[in-house]
């Protein structure tokens, strides 16, 4: 099993990553609709619709003291899978080295069925599968 990285943020910085991430894909939807000015909002819940839709929902498992969310990714060499937990959602880039910057790009958005506090949060690959593993304070899960 390969370890990922992950990030623990609060919601406002998980709201900043996400709006950065919806605009670079509307831009790229932009650009592969031919350029054509005018569609922006078309282009802005293109980009949100594929962000928020899996064709294998994530499996979220609630226990006391652990959050557990199981979904399908795809690995691709070169790259490097990131888990940003926050109290309501969990999202999931891919990220990799270009030169001396870091691209990230945003593959999944998990929403949590309630919002949970967050002690410590890791992930890993499990096959074509990453798993999240949240800790929880005694009884907030």
């Amino acid at each position: 099993m390969k370890q990922c990285k992950t990030e623990l943020s609060s919601i406002l910085e998980q709201a900043d990553e996400l709006r950065l991430a919806l605009a670079s894909r509307a831009f790229s939807i932009f650009e592969d609709d031919g350029g054509q000015h005018g569609r922006d909002l078309d282009h802005w819940l293109e980009a949100e619709r594929q962000l928020h839709s899996s064709t294998v929902p994530p499996e979220v498992t609630e226990r006391t003291g652990t959050v557990v969310i199981r979904t399908r990714v795809e690995v691709t060499p070169g790259t490097d899978l990131v888990a940003n937990v926050s109290k309501e959602k969990v999202l999931i880039f891919r990220a990799a080295d270009i030169g001396e910057d870091r691209k990230r790009d945003l593959l999944q958005v998990i929403p949590l069925h309630t919002e949970i506090e967050i002690d410590k949060s890791e992930a890993f690959i499990d096959g074509s599968d990453l798993v999240v593993t949240c800790t929880c304070p005694k009884g907030r899960a």
